[in-house]
Parts: C-alpha cells; sequence; structure tokens
C-alpha cells in the first residue's frame, strides 16, 4: 500500500471532524431520526468507505459532511472553520473551494462535451479560460479519456460518463472528494476501474476520498471501513486512538441546539390565523381614524365610498394589504424573530442553523408564502408544508424553520416583542397612506 492511502499520524491535524452529529427530518408533522450521534474523523489524504443497510443514514452523512444538508445538531469541522452555523453563502464558498463530488448519477450537462463539463466549474468561478482548460484535458487524460474530450455525454458508454464526472469534480483541485454510489448503476468491469481509478487518483494528487456504497468487494479494497447501521457507526476500522479534541463552549451550543423542537402544526396554523385577524383589526382601526380625520376637515365622504365599491380599486387594496402584511412579517420576524402571535403561541423563526432570522431569510420565507396565498388560497398560506412553492423548488429558496421558543438556548429567545412592534408600526403607517391615497387620488 503506498503512503498516501495509509491513515496519518494521529497527531496530524483531521481534515474533517465530526462530533455529536444528528439529523432529523420533519414528516407530516413527526420526527424522523436519520442521523443519532455521530463521531468520526478523518485526515488528509485518506480514502475510506462507509457501509451499512439501505437507510442506516450513509447518504444523510455525506451530505452534511458535504454542506449539501444541515445537521439538526452537531459539529462538524472541515479544515479550520466549523461549518454549523455559518450562513448559506459561507458554505457555498467552502464547498466551492474545498469539495468534489461524485454521485450514482453523472449529472453531466448533455449540451456540452466532456471536457466543457469538466471546465464548467472553473468557468462559474470565473477562472481564465486558458488555465481552466489545461487543467480540465490533464484530468481526463488521468480518468483514461484524452481522446474522447469533444464527445458529448450522449456518445459515452456509463462508466466514461462517470469518468468525466470524476474529473470534473476534481477541476477546481478540492481537498475532499464525496462519492455516493458512484458505481451503482455499473456492470462490475467498469465499476472495477471506476474503483482503481479512486486508487490512482488518490495516490497522484493526495486527495482525501470518501465513498459510500453497497459493494463489498470495492469496501473491502479500502484501507479504513465505516460501518453504520440505524443512523449509528458500529464499526471503524481506522478510529483514531487520540481523538481531535473539540472546544467545550463550542460543543455546549451544539447540545443546547440539538434540544430545539418544531413548533407544531396547530400552533403554526393557528398563529398564522391569529396574525390575519390581528391585522385585520389594526387595518379597520387605521383607516377608520384616517377617515374620521378627513370628515373632520371637512372633505367629502363619497369619493372614498365609491372607490370600496369600484371592483379595480378592491383588487387593488387587496394586493396592497398583502404586500404590507409581508412587510409586517418580514420586519418582525427579522428584528425580533417572531410576530405577535408567533410569540402568544410560543413560537420563534429561525433560520436552519438555527441562528437569528436574517432580513433576506424573513423575506425570502414570506414571500414564498405569501405567493401561495395568493395562486392557491389559504389552505396553502396555513398549509402544513408552510409553502407549495416551497416544496416545488426546494427548501433552499427559504431556509427558515418555526421552533419552540422554549425549547431554544436560555440565552438565545430568538428576539422580542419590539421586533413585532416595528413590524405593527410600519404596517400602520402605510395602511394610513394607502388609505389618503384612495381619499385623495
Amino acid at each position: 500500500m503506498s503512503e498516501s492511502l495509509a491513515t496519518p499520524a494521529a497527531a496530524a491535524e483531521p481534515l474533517v471532524v465530526i462530533r455529536e452529529l444528528h439529523k432529523s427530518f420533519l414528516h407530516m408533522d413527526r420526527e424522523l431520526e436519520v442521523l443519532r450521534g455521530i463521531d468520526v474523523e478523518i485526515h488528509q489524504g485518506d480514502i475510506i468507505a462507509i457501509v451499512g443497510k439501505s437507510g442506516a443514514g450513509k447518504s444523510t452523512l455525506l451530505q452534511c459532511m458535504g454542506t449539501l444538508d444541515l445537521p439538526s445538531s452537531g459539529v462538524i469541522r472541515l479544515g479550520e472553520r466549523y461549518l454549523v452555523g455559518l450562513s448559506s453563502a459561507a458554505l457555498a464558498d467552502i464547498r466551492n473551494r474545498m469539495i468534489g463530488f461524485v454521485f450514482q448519477f453523472h449529472h453531466l450537462l448533455p449540451e456540452f462535451n466532456a471536457l466543457e463539463n469538466v471546465m464548467m466549474p472553473g468557468l462559474i468561478q470565473g477562472q481564465p479560460r486558458a488555465q481552466i482548460e489545461k487543467r480540465a484535458l490533464s484530468l481526463l487524460s488521468d480518468v483514461g479519456l484524452a481522446n474522447r474530450a469533444t464527445h458529448r455525454p450522449g456518445e459515452l458508454s456509463g462508466g466514461e460518463q462517470q469518468r468525466v464526472a470524476l474529473a470534473r469534480a476534481l477541476v477546481l483541485e478540492p481537498k475532499l472528494i464525496l462519492a455516493d454510489e458512484p458505481t451503482g448503476n455499473l456492470d462490475t468491469a467498469t465499476s472495477d476501474a471506476i474503483h482503481k481509478l479512486f486508487f490512482d487518483i488518490n495516490e497522484k494528487h493526495g486527495t482525501t476520498i470518501v465513498v459510500v456504497t453497497h459493494n463489498l468487494k470495492l469496501a473491502e479494497q479500502m484501507p479504513r471501513i465505516i460501518r453504520m447501521l440505524d443512523g449509528k457507526i458500529v464499526d471503524d476500522t481506522g478510529k483514531p486512538q487520540q481523538p481531535f479534541q473539540i472546544d467545550d463552549e463550542i460543543l455546549h451550543r451544539s447540545r443546547a441546539l440539538g434540544k430545539v423542537a418544531y413548533g407544531g402544526f396547530g400552533r403554526r396554523t393557528v398563529a398564522r390565523v391569529v396574525d390575519r385577524l390581528l391585522l385585520w383589526v389594526v387595518t379597520f382601526g387605521v383607516s377608520f381614524a384616517v377617515a374620521y380625520g378627513f370628515l373632520a376637515a371637512g372633505w367629502p365622504l363619497d369619493p372614498f365610498v365609491d372607490r370600496l365599491q369600484d371592483w379595480k380599486w378592491i383588487v387593488a387594496s387587496y394586493l396592497v394589504g398583502t404586500t404590507l402584511m409581508l412587510a409586517y412579517h418580514t420586519v418582525a420576524e427579522w428584528r425580533g424573530g417572531a410576530t405577535f402571535a408567533k410569540m402568544l403561541f410560543g413560537l420563534r423563526v429561525r433560520t436552519e442553523s438555527l441562528e437569528g432570522c436574517s432580513f433576506g431569510a424573513a423575506l425570502g420565507r414570506n414571500l414564498l408564502v405569501f405567493i401561495d396565498a395568493l395562486l392557491f388560497g389559504l389552505v396553502a398560506y396555513i398549509g402544513m408544508k408552510g409553502s407549495l412553492l416551497k416544496q416545488r423548488f426546494g427548501d433552499g429558496m427559504a431556509q427558515t424553520v418555526v421552533v419552540a421558543s422554549n425549547s431554544l438556548p436560555e440565552a438565545d429567545d430568538g428576539g422580542g416583542a419590539a421586533g413585532a412592534a416595528l413590524g405593527v408600526l410600519l404596517y400602520m403607517m402605510l395602511v394610513a397612506v394607502w388609505t389618503v391615497v384612495m381619499w385623495m387620488v
């Protein structure tokens, strides 16, 4: 076995450190625990197989390690950075610079040839075309496809397509390659060739490679095998004798966040209805106050009444009212973590990393919900999934969750009434402006 395949000395700082990793999914208001306290370390130059039955949590672990999914709790350290709690932009930057992916399905772009597919990550990053083309050609040569560079994916065999995908994963020189069932759709001979390629790449480039596989023949060739069962690691042939020490403060926060509970469907639904009722009351109150002021000043009532009976003004008022409700929810959740109704029912809005809700996250979340309400009606507005559009296009559109405030860490209650009050004040001012417009225009 070459030196690049050997596990580094325990004294060397690991490339990946995972501690107390848990991952749960909320399905039909039921919490499903997929990862149950994973501890693992991976050193630079390691080549590792993760094996286990379907449903053991192998792919979920790989996705959390690769920042494609966020854990429910626990610590992930890649290089010198702790990943949990970072913004989506920061995670994307780390993912692009340090991690390459190879999946069961190659996901090559059919309209581009092999060379262009390998070049694509570098072109997206804005690297000079000549520089990235030179590296892509070198990698295609490494994977045995130098003479197929101008062929499109449809002109390549399954094994060749997967070789192109591996070259693409390597083009930005990542420190870590994560491969999820990379030979699951290939025949035995082609699978063996891809397996050998992993070892060649590891030996030539020193790239750390982690492969999730059901192929025990491949796994047995690896210098280190991690076996998983029911969301836990039950065997690790390369577990270090002296584990890397994680700062106690980081572990403490991770454990506290692990106790955070999602807000139940009933409470979320009632909170939304109460929010609507509250804003309707505020709308009528502000409109009445403005109308009283105009009447006291001697303005005639007839123009205002006429507009209330004009369908164009009715539609315009509905759209304006919806926009103003969006503004209230966004400001309240951004500045205080909750609207008044959510506070009343013990709920807080957080990002999926359970940090405070940013303006962008609050706006994205509420835009989806309000567009749903306009397109699909009240059922979508208060629905269990929160957003039909979010289901259609993915959680990346608005990475937020609604959690029970009493489950948050003591020093992190998610905000207070000041944010909700600011949202209501903004809402009242804008309602007053619209009422004046209806009266005077």
